[in-house]
């Protein structure tokens, strides 16, 4: 078997027989009707087999980097937890069909977990594929962030000021970054990329808001801190303009634990630096 990359994803599947259904039957009454169905197992292996799975499946999603295209992806660099995961499954599952007291029908289980490896396909669709994923994980990011915003505007009731404050910075900073002789590819993409995605724009807006407001509940900041958890797992397949966000994002959730919050013109100073260094 292959070595996994980094650049791919991983599709997880528990792939286990749930039942086993002896006869059903229906009845019709008007315009509705009523299916009967009779397992071949008892229901205490039923009930347990469908704990099981959700049991597992809570375990699996605490490791899920996004949803894409309503398929829950992981990361690669999760994968021998995830083998850890399965194997339990499967040793879960055995002890339960075990209690199956007819043979014939405990033969017909089975359970063979199975992992999809997912590589960004190659030429022009791999670049509208990092597209896709970095924009799914950016607006992730920034719905955790506006919620937090949200949370604190009762603490902080000069927040939407401060808000609209550094949006009117951020769009000053664009134009400064465009007028730079001697600038970057990846600045330029990224001064593009603000400018027609109003989506990044109010991101680097809203994590410089609360980078700047006046007093942050550090428990709220641990759901920004596990979004960034789950994008630097994949970030060697980000666009060159999140992976830049990303960083943004990182600098500005180290200054609020390190207690710098409040101070409008060191979180843009630092912001500069951080989309055109």
């Amino acid at each position: 078997m292959k070595p996994v990359s980094e650049t791919q994803f991983l599709v997880v599947k528990l792939n286990a027989k749930m039942t086993v259904i002896k006869e059903s039957e229906h009845e019709e009454e008007k315009n509705t009707f009523l299916i009967k169905t009779r397992h071949a197992i008892p229901y205490n292996v039923y009930r347990d087999l469908n704990r099981w799975r959700a049991r597992n499946w809570k375990r699996l999603m605490k490791l899920k980097v996004l949803d894409w295209m309503n398929v829950p992806l992981f990361s690669s660099k999760d994968l021998p937890k995830i083998k850890k995961i399965l194997d339990q499954a499967v040793k879960e599952y055995e002890e339960i069909i075990s209690r199956i007291p007819d043979e014939e029908i405990r033969s017909k289980f089975y359970c063979k977990p199975q992992i999809l490896v997912v590589s960004p396909p190659p030429g022009i669709y791999e670049e509208n594929f990092r597209q896709d994923i970095s924009t799914e994980l950016l607006t992730q990011l920034q719905q955790t962030v506006q919620q937090i915003l949200e949370k604190h505007e009762e603490k902080d009731p000069e927040l939407k000021k401060k808000l609209d404050h550094v949006e009117s910075l951020v769009d000053e900073l664009i134009k400064k970054l465009q007028e730079v002789q001697e600038k970057s590819i990846d600045v330029e993409k990224l001064v593009q990329a603000l400018q027609v995605n109003e989506s990044l724009k109010q991101l680097v807006t809203q994590l410089t808001a609360l980078r700047v407001a006046s007093r942050i509940d550090l428990r709220v900041v641990k759901a920004v801190e596990s979004d960034l958890k789950k994008i630097e797992k994949v970030q060697e397949i980000l666009t060159p303009e999140a992976k830049k966000l990303l960083e943004v994002a990182k600098q500005h959730l180290e200054a609020i634990k390190r207690g710098q919050t409040g101070d409008l013109s060191s979180a843009v100073e630092e912001l500069e630096k951080a989309l055109s260094g």
